[in-house]
Formats: structure tokens, sequence, C-alpha cells
């Protein structure tokens, strides 16, 4: 008789523990799944189907896509492009140069790159920030995290971005990976919108 009630014991015993390991396993599971009202990953502008991500998409990763990348030397009427191919890198931020991308000979959006601390390569250069105006992007499907930029107003920014903050005339969305969208206000109107990697 003890035999058999130690055995019960055991049986129960072992019974229990499994019980308690499986509760606690799906509880645990419960308890990590994400939080969806919560934005998570790199904020990124989307044209046309391409993602442009910064400190992710290069040089090569655009000509790629169809995209052309050029730089600019000089300013007003004095500005002239050259284009870039896949094996060269953005030129770094200075008063005399910018990064520029086109598609189909339009331009889209301004490219920077404020140092070559991104380099991959030695011709290859990463994105630090991606600035889309409203004004340049006509005929162009373009996202901005997902969110059709042309769709954007003053009035319906914070119901588009949850939890953007005003600041001033302008408005910025920051995540925890250290990457923001500012939106550039002018006259009451969107100007544009600039995604960029905080170091």
């Amino acid at each position: 008789m003890k035999k058999g009630n130690t055995g019960n014991r055991r049986f129960h015993l072992v019974f229990l523990i499994m019980a308690m390991v499986i509760f606690a396993s799906v509880f645990s599971g419960c308890a990590s799944k994400p939080d969806l009202s919560k934005k998570k990953g790199a904020y990124v502008v989307t044209i046309d189907g391409v993602e442009i991500s910064p400190r992710k998409s290069t040089v090569k990763d655009l000509t790629n896509s169809g995209f052309q990348v050029a730089v600019r030397e000089g300013d007003g009427d004095e500005a002239q492009y050259f284009e870039l191919d896949s094996s060269m890198r953005l030129a770094a931020n200075t008063s005399y140069y910018g990064n520029y991308l086109f598609k189909n000979d339009v331009l889209i959006a301004h490219l920077t790159l404020t140092g070559y601390t991104g380099v991959k390569s030695a011709t290859v250069a990463d994105i630090e920030s991606i600035s889309v105006d409203v004004a340049d992007i006509e005929g162009f499907n373009v996202l901005i995290e997902g969110v059709p930029a042309s769709e954007v107003t003053v009035e319906n920014v914070e119901e588009k971005f949850p939890g953007i903050k005003p600041s001033g005339d302008n408005f910025e969305l920051q995540n925890e990976d250290k990457y923001r969208i500012l939106v550039s206000v002018k006259d009451g109107k969107i100007e544009g919108f600039t995604c960029n990697y905080l170091d």
C-alpha cells in the first residue's frame, strides 16, 4: 500500500509539474506577443514600391531599382547635375555639393551623407537621410512609413502619424531605432518630409 501511495504521489507530482510548465509557457507566449499599436523598425520612404532607408540604401541599390542618383554642383541657374553610377559614392554634404534622386529624369528626393562613416566599400556609401518635397512627388507613389505623402495635411498629420508631436512650424515623429520623420510646414501647408538617422 505504501508503495502504491508513493507511486500515486509521484504521478500527481509529475502531472502537477508538467501542468505548471505548460501553463507557464502558454502564459509567457501570450505575454511576449508584440504590441501592434506601437510602430517598430526604421521609418522609410517608399517611392514606386522601392523602400529607401537611411543607413541601408546605397547608390548601387537605387540604380539597380531604376532610379538615377546625381550629385549637384552649384546653385540656381548655375546648378549642374552629374549622374552617378552604381560604382560611385555619394558626395559629403557641403555647401557646394548635394545628392539628388531622380526617376525618369524627374527630381523626387534629396539624399544627404554627412560623412564617410557609412561607407561599405571604397566606392559605395550609405544614405544618411532622405528628404521628399511635396512639390516633387506629383505622379509618383510616395509613402512615408506606409502613409501616402500626398494625403497628409496639417489638419490630419497627427491622425496619419500617431504620436507625432508639433514643434513650432514643424512636426516630428521618432521611434526607438533612432530614426525620425520631420514634417516641414510653411504657410499652413506641409512642404515636405525628411526621414533621417540620429547618431
